[in-house]
C-alpha cells in the first residue's frame, strides 16, 4: 500500500491467541472424542507402515534430497487426469506415492502420514503461525484396479481426515504405533502444498521455495504447483535409512509410474508400474 501511496488497512492476520483458544476448546470437548472414536476404529488392527526402508530409525539433523521439476507435459497429464476423475492433482500425488511404496515393498496397502491443517475453528485460518498435523491415510493397493478407482478412494480417505483432522497426530501414533516411538505417525510422508508460491511485495517479486518441512523420520514426498502449472517434487529420505543414491531412484520410478498412470488411467495398475527396487 505505501509504494503505491495508500495508506496500510487494517491487518488481514488473527493474533496466535485465536488458535491456543482453539485447542483450549477442543481438549476434552465432544467433538474431541468424536474424533478419538473414528480413529481407533479406522486403525483398530493397528496396520504396518509400509516402508521402502524396511525398518525404522529416529530422524537425524539433515536429510537427503532430490528435486524433479515435472516438464509441461507430464504436469498437463497429472492435471488432466485429476479433472476426468474430479480430484485434484494433490490426490494424484498421493495415489502415486500409494502406488509406488506397495510396489516396492511388495504389500497390498499404503499407510501414509499427510500434513493436515487442523483449523477448522473459526478464525484459526488467518493466524500465520506454523501449526500442523500429521495424520495417517490407508490406501489399499490391488493390482486388476485402475489409478481412476484408486484416486477415488484416494479423495475418499483425504474427506475423511479432514473431518477429523484436529485429533494430535502424536497421540494416535502412541495408541496404534507405540513401537515406533510414538512421535509421529510412522513410514513415508506426502506433504501436498496447494498454495501459491508467487509473492508480490509491492514492485519486489519473490518465490516460494520449501527447505525444509520438519524432521524426516523415513521418507518424504512434497509437492507443489508453480505458477505455470508444473509440479515440483521433492523427496527427502532419512539418511540413516536410506543410502545417498536412494532419493534420486525413487524419483525416477515415481515419476515413471506418475506418467504410466496419467497416460492410462483405465488400465490395471499392475501393467503399468515400474519395476520394484529390492534392498
Amino acid at each position: 500500500a505505501l509504494v503505491h501511496g495508500r495508506p496500510p488497512g487494517p491487518t488481514p492476520f488473527a493474533p496466535v491467541s485465536v488458535l491456543t483458544d482453539a485447542d483450549r476448546a477442543y481438549t476434552g470437548s465432544a467433538a474431541q472424542a468424536a474424533d478419538r472414536r473414528y480413529w481407533r476404529g479406522r486403525y483398530a488392527d493397528r496396520p504396518a507402515p509400509a516402508s521402502p526402508a524396511g525398518r525404522a530409525a529416529p530422524a537425524q539433523d539433515t536429510a537427503r534430497r532430490h528435486t524433479v521439476h515435472l516438464d509441461a507435459v507430464d504436469s498437463a497429464a497429472v492435471r488432466a487426469t485429476a479433472r476426468s476423475a474430479r480430484v485434484t492433482w494433490a490426490e494424484v500425488v498421493l495415489a502415486a506415492t500409494a502406488v509406488r511404496v506397495t510396489a516396492q515393498v511388495g504389500a497390498r496397502e499404503a499407510v501414509l502420514a499427510v500434513y493436515a491443517a487442523a483449523r477448522t475453528a473459526p478464525g484459526t485460518l488467518r493466524v500465520p503461525a506454523t501449526a500442523v498435523n500429521v495424520l495417517p491415510v490407508r490406501l489399499p493397493v490391488r493390482g486388476a484396479d485402475t489409478f481412476r478407482s484408486l484416486l477415488g478412494t484416494a479423495a475418499g480417505e483425504l474427506t475423511l481426515l479432514r473431518r477429523h483432522q484436529r485429533l494430535r497426530g502424536e497421540e494416535l501414533a502412541r495408541e496404534v504405533w507405540p513401537e515406533y516411538g510414538g512421535g509421529r505417525v510412522p513410514g513415508p510422508l506426502v506433504n501436498l502444498r496447494p498454495f501459491e508460491t508467487e509473492l508480490d511485495f509491492g514492485a519486489i517479486r519473490g518465490r516460494v521455495v520449501s527447505l525444509a518441512s520438519g524432521p524426516v523420520d523415513d521418507l518424504s514426498v512434497s509437492a507443489a504447483a508453480g505458477p505455470d502449472g508444473r509440479l515440483r517434487l521433492d523427496f527427502d529420505a532419512n539418511p540413516a535409512l536410506y543410502e545417498e543414491a536412494e532419493p534420486a531412484r525413487f524419483a525416477r520410478l515415481f515419476t515413471e509410474d506418475l506418467a504410466a498412470l496419467c497416460r492410462a488411467p483405465d488400465v490395471p495398475i499392475a501393467s503399468l508400474q515400474a519395476s520394484p527396487v529390492h534392498h
